[in-house]
């Protein structure tokens, strides 16, 4: 729980009394086995996190597997009712979303620009069960969490708004691959001193983190869901509750669709009635539907690569454009 709001081993060690030196190892071996992530607001630096679902595309999907293209994070097939599908999830410089979206040979079947999300940040929180040196999600606590929340509230913090360089991007890079990377260790990695790299993070990164996120490594029954409330605070609360839910992968209400959240869930398939039953009985809840089916066999990581697209000029598309029209 203390990984969620600490920004070093000491920040843990100090909120655990536990010796510093048996966070590092503890932290490092949950890291082989989960994706440990700096978590920044990305609109502040000037990025737009979206999912794009396009038809599926054999050739684009081996680019993906095996090229680092500028703003996309990563990429999934995905089974839905019509068949196979591809889903990008994605981070392109804010007001350029539609023109990303179509740089692609096969047109957008959708694109969910994110005007909030949620992803795993461990709490105190009646969601989790924690039984046989695991994780959980008691599921059937949530409506009850959720009406909660609708008595105390939720404050919402707004970042503020930051221009970053390219040695910015490459920190923030490494930090989402790891939250706890040292400075130093950065450093190295790009050739930096530790002394500019430090100027960095304090100057621009460090002013918006929100916090660290845990994200599954590999996917196993991960599916999407769509939920549609009958207000937006019912969905800006369910969303809230949601980051305390061990086995979800993400979490986002789309920019325009006030009142509803799409989330990816990964549960053993057992499990989904007992996802499916506490979404619907959340007071204000209208609606909760599996849309497709994601193949666990098919992820493709690669973090954020905002910096391949970041000339002296700005943002640019050349680079993706250039490897697409390849195809």
């Amino acid at each position: 729980m203390s990984i969620a709001f600490s920004q070093s081993y000491s920040d843990i060690s100090r909120a655990t009394g536990l010796a510093p030196s048996y966070v590092s190892a503890r932290v490092k071996k949950l890291a082989k086995r989960a994706r440990l992530r700096y978590l920044v607001d990305y609109r502040a630096i000037g990025l737009s996190p979206l999912y794009l679902l396009l038809k599926f595309d054999q050739r684009v999907y081996e680019l993906l597997a095996s090229t680092q293209l500028p703003f996309i994070r990563s990429a999934v097939k995905i089974w839905d009712r019509e068949g196979v599908k591809l889903l990008i999830e994605a981070a392109p410089p804010v007001g350029l979303e539609r023109r990303f979206a179509q740089i692609f040979p096969s047109p957008p079947v959708n694109a969910w620009v994110k005007e909030w999300e949620a992803k795993f940040q461990p709490s105190t929180s009646s969601l989790l069960d924690f039984s046989e040196g695991a994780l959980s999600t008691s599921w059937s606590t949530l409506p009850q969490l959720v009406s909660e929340l609708k008595r105390t509230g939720i404050d919402v913090q707004l970042k503020p708004t930051l221009d970053v360089d390219k040695v910015d991007l490459m920190i923030l890079r490494m930090k989402e691959e790891f939250c706890f990377t040292s400075l130093s260790e950065i450093g190295r990695s790009y050739g930096l001193s530790q002394q500019l790299a430090s100027y960095h993070y304090r100057l621009h990164l460090r002013r918006v983190w929100i916090g660290n996120c845990i994200e599954h490594k590999h996917l196993e029954n991960a599916v999407l869901y769509r939920v549609e409330a009958s207000e937006p605070i019912v969905s800006h609360l369910l969303l809230k509750s949601l980051s305390e839910v061990p086995s979800i992968v993400d979490s986002f209400i789309p920019q325009g669709e006030d009142e509803v959240i799409y989330l990816i869930v990964d549960e053993p398939l057992k499990r989904l009635f007992a996802v499916h039953k506490a979404l619907l009985h959340v007071e204000g809840v209208k609606k909760a539907e599996l849309l497709a089916y994601i193949d666990a066999d098919g992820f493709i990581y690669h973090g954020l690569t905002a910096h391949l697209g970041l000339g002296k000029m700005g943002w640019m598309f050349e680079e993706l454009e250039e490897e697409l029209s390849k195809l």
